[in-house]
């Protein structure tokens, strides 16, 4: 458990940051590669997202049916980055505007 929750801790700061930061390539030094909303938003939260399921997934907390496995590991996975977003979003936004 106590590995779950660090490797799950790390995910979301590691995702924090790196949304901050480019948040803050693209407002404050505009950078033209970091105008698009694929590469600044949807990027690390699509590997937020696969972190956590694998984090889940390898945590072993469920034993039986493989799709059972996968549909909780999924459904943990998107509650955790969808929370981590928000995070981030409320952050960035504050310190850098919208």
């Amino acid at each position: 458990m106590k590995v779950f929750l660090t490797r799950v801790v790390t995910i979301g700061v590691i995702y924090c940051v790196s949304s901050i930061l480019l948040f803050r390539g693209r407002v404050i030094q505009k950078a033209a590669l970091l105008q698009s909303d694929l590469l600044v938003l949807f990027l690390p939260f699509g590997i937020a997202l696969l972190a956590y399921a694998l984090a889940y997934w390898r945590g072993g907390f469920h034993q039986g049916n493989k799709l059972v496995r996968i549909v909780i590991s999924l459904v943990f996975a998107v509650l955790a980055a969808i929370l981590s977003f928000w995070l981030s979003s409320v952050i960035a936004f504050n310190i850098y505007g919208t």
